[in-house]
This record gives structure tokens, C-alpha cells and sequence, in this order.
């Protein structure tokens, strides 16, 4: 069986989305246990007793909201199923999502995780498109030493062998970049045995319109993203050049971006996800990191102030 993990928050019409991606995977539904934790939010009781008789789910009410970490440690306590698989709420897996990762995981020798593509979107969207082309996705091959750089997967596209039994869990300090910190703990205790399903097994929902984790990350600087991206450099330590050479630049993308906010300019759209696209072509060609990135990424805007050595105006 796989629990499969949502946290939520006041959001019942995304979550009901969600829950119609569950009931169209293509696994019997006897095999799929749904574990949904309310993070304070109004109950989503109406919403979950609609799937009365088709879907199997546990849900747990949490009195005060904790975030989104707290909340997924509570289900994988909770969780049966010897596989979890994480969904946030305003996300969806296709069909396939599940049956692949089971496969999968029930022919690995050793624990192990495993994760699809996202189809990355602007529209809300419950099958692939026609029309895929220029669209962005997070996903690709699987390089350990990248992961020491920056997050690849995204949450929705990740199943494991269950963990409880680990101490492992999401760092409730963290509100975002939890799932990456999370990864690298799991490439640890796995021995970095994970594994790319070759195709787009879900739809990660970055929708202009709607109060998102991206969208609200962006609202202040520094932004969420760069203060995350500064914990988890702290916590987990690197002497391998070409990672460290790596998290230089990206220091810089962040401060650029950080920079360009504090202006009240909106960033580019997919802005990280472009300078993911760029990073992991080359860090898996043993290149460094271009010069012109950043130029190019942000697309003209000017690049911020460099500090005199007193610290004060250049």
C-alpha cells in the first residue's frame, strides 16, 4: 500500500482537485491510503466525507496551525503504507503517477525513493496538455552532488520507501525548501540510491492569481527562498569544488533577485526554475557556472549595488 501525504490549510477546492487526481491513478484503491492533515485551517470534514466509499482516508485535525513540515511529520508518523508519496494540495498526479513508483520500488533491492517530472503551470490543470512544448518542469536525472546545490524535485513527484522507522523528518524550522533539505537527508540514510521514472507523473501549480508558496515567498526580501537556501548551506557543509562554486552563484541569483524585489518589480516568471534548467545542463557537463547567466535570466534589470568595504554606498 502507499499513504499517500497532503497537508492542508483553508483550501477545500484545491484539495477536492487534488483528491480527483487520487481517485484516477490507475492502482486498485484498496492499495492507496490518503493521510490528510489539517494545519489549523477550517475542517475540510465536508470535502473528505465526499470520498466516502471510494477513497480511504485518514484524516487528522491539528487545533493550531505548526506549517507545512509539522504537518507532514505528523502524517508519516500516522502513514501505513509501506510507500508515502507527498501531495500538496493545489498539486495533482496523472494516472500513471503511483503504479509507476510502486513498480519501481517494489523491484529495488534496497530502500530507496523514487520521482516522476512536474509539468510545471500557470493554469490550473488536472491532464497533461496537448501541448507541452517551452513549458518548464522540475525532474531530470538524478545527481547527488547537485542536490548539494539546489532542489530538483519537486514535492508531488517524490515516493519513498516509508521512513518512520527513520530518524528522519522535515525540518519544522523550514517553510520552504523543507521537501529539499528532506532529500538530502534521505540520499543519506539511502545511500543515494534514487531514481528518475523517465516521464511527467504530476502538475506542480504556480498560478499567478492564487496565494501559493512561490507567489508568498516573493513578497519580502530577503525572500523566503533565500533565507531556506542559507539554512540548509549552514546544515549541510560541502568541500567538493564544483558544488561550492555552484552555491556561490546561486548566492548571487539570490541576492539579484532579492535585490530586483526590493524595488517593487515583480521578478520574471519561473524565474528559479530557468536558472535550474541552467545549473543542472551544465554542473552535469563538469562546467562552472556561466558568466552571462544572471544577465540573461534577468533580462536587462540592473544589477544590484556592489557595497563599499565600509559597507556603505558604492
Amino acid at each position: 500500500m502507499i499513504s499517500v501525504i497532503i497537508p492542508t490549510h483553508d483550501r477545500p477546492g484545491p484539495l477536492q482537485r487534488c483528491l480527483r487526481g487520487l481517485r484516477r491513478q490507475d492502482l486498485p484503491m484498496d492499495e492507496i491510503e490518503v493521510v490528510i492533515v489539517n494545519d489549523g485551517g477550517v475542517s475540510p470534514r465536508t470535502v473528505v466525507d465526499g470520498w466516502k466509499g471510494e477513497l480511504t482516508i485518514n484524516l487528522i485535525e491539528s487545533r493550531e496551525r505548526r506549517g507545512v513540515s509539522a504537518a507532514r511529520n505528523i502524517a508519516i508518523d500516522a502513514a501505513q503504507g509501506e510507500y508515502v508519496a507527498f501531495l500538496d494540495d493545489d498539486d495533482v498526479f496523472l494516472p500513471r503517477h503511483l503504479s509507476l513508483a510502486r513498480s519501481a520500488l517494489s523491484n529495488a533491492d534496497r530502500p530507496t525513493l523514487v520521482y516522476g517530472d512536474a509539468l510545471v503551470s500557470e493554469v490550473w490543470l488536472e491532464a497533461m496538455p496537448r501541448n507541452t512544448h517551452g513549458a518548464p518542469r522540475k525532474g531530470g536525472p538524478f545527481d547527488p552532488d547537485f542536490l548539494m546545490v539546489a532542489n530538483h524535485l519537486h514535492t508531488g513527484s517524490v515516493i519513498a520507501t516509508n521512513f518512520s522507522d527513520l530518524p528522519v523528518r522535515f525540518d519544522e524550522e523550514l517553510d520552504h525548501c523543507e521537501d529539499w533539505d528532506l532529500w538530502l537527508a534521505l540520499s543519506e540514510a539511502f545511500d543515494g540510491a534514487f531514481l528518475n521514472l523517465g516521464e511527467i507523473t504530476s502538475i506542480y501549480h504556480q498560478v499567478p492569481s492564487f496565494d501559493g508558496t512561490v507567489a508568498g515567498a516573493y513578497r519580502s526580501t530577503p525572500t523566503a527562498f533565500t533565507l531556506a537556501r542559507r539554512h540548509v548551506y549552514r546544515k549541510r557543509p560541502s568541500e567538493h569544488p564544483r558544488v561550492l562554486a555552484y552555491r556561490e552563484w546561486l548566492t548571487r541569483f539570490d541576492q539579484r533577485l532579492d535585490s530586483l524585489i526590493s524595488t517593487g518589480a515583480q521578478p520574471p516568471g519561473h524565474i528559479f526554475d530557468r536558472a535550474l534548467g541552467c545549473m543542472t545542463s551544465a554542473f552535469s557537463r563538469g562546467l562552472p557556472p556561466g558568466e552571462n547567466w544572471l544577465d540573461e535570466l534577468f533580462d536587462g534589470t540592473p544589477p544590484p549595488p556592489t557595497p563599499s568595504p565600509r559597507g556603505g554606498p558604492a
